[in-house]
């Protein structure tokens, strides 16, 4: 399945996650959609998911913490064979350099590194 410009999430997801017990390869790429809604929805999908394509276009940097994935991936996902995370920040002139842009690479831990 494939979902672009996600923009929200519903609250009322049960009828959602039931359709998505049996999927196996999604893509969901988005702009608006704040990180937290995200991680929600990440959390709550199917533990049969085998492929995960991951595109976030925004400046919510919450998006770059490797950590959260990792547990996720570890607890709810564990048929996940292939991550595919791709993060653009927004630059316009009110654009300033932070330090989440200095780190050198957020996914480096051996976690990630031994999945490749």
């Amino acid at each position: 399945m494939n979902c672009y410009n996600v923009i929200e999430l519903d609250d009322d997801k049960s009828e959602i996650m039931m359709k998505l017990n049996q999927l196996t390869y999604l893509t969901i790429s988005t702009t608006r959609l704040i990180f937290d809604k995200f991680r929600e929805f990440f959390m709550n999908i199917s533990s049969k998911l085998k492929v995960l394509v991951v595109e976030i276009n925004c400046s919510d940097h919450n998006y770059l913490n490797a950590t959260e994935y990792e547990e996720s991936i570890v607890q709810d996902t564990s048929f996940l064979n292939k991550f595919v995370f791709w993060y653009s920040d927004i630059i316009d002139r009110n654009f300033e350099i932070q330090t989440y842009h200095m780190s050198k690479n957020y996914f480096t831990s051996s976690f990630w590194i031994n999945r490749n």
